[in-house]
């Protein structure tokens, strides 16, 4: 199964199924944040098959709400996946740079520095 097939089936949800198609983001809030515990829950198990099926879960929430935005002219799961790209690109360019100015490269620096900087790139962006 590949994510356009998820995608396909959220689609399909929203235009069929009686419950998925009256679903807000509201409404699906605390499913969200129940499917975030779950994961972090499995996490400190350190069951790998339960994370990996968290993961899924928490990605199910993620194309719910492309799913719910898209219905409604707002957004599409395409739009989240660029606004991350971009977010990604800025925030590593962002490191990269001042990383540069010091002489260094990315891989010169301690986590810690890099959790530093990027903390200062959310901030800018």
């Amino acid at each position: 199964m590949s994510i356009e097939t998820l995608q396909d089936y959220i689609t399909y949800l929203m235009h069929e199924c009686p419950w998925t198609s009256k679903q807000t983001f509201k409404d699906i809030k605390s499913h969200t944040r129940e499917e975030t515990e779950e994961l972090m829950e499995a996490i400190d198990s350190g069951d790998m098959n339960h994370i990996r099926d968290e993961c899924g879960d928490l990605l199910l929430q993620v194309l719910f709400y492309a799913g719910i935005a898209e219905k409604n002219g707002d957004f599409t799961f395409k739009d989240v996946v660029k606004a991350i790209e971009d977010k990604l690109k800025y925030r590593y360019g962002f490191i990269e740079t001042a990383l540069e100015k010091e002489g260094r490269e990315l891989g010169d620096a301690t986590p810690e520095e890099l959790d530093a900087l990027w903390q200062k790139a959310k901030k800018t962006t």
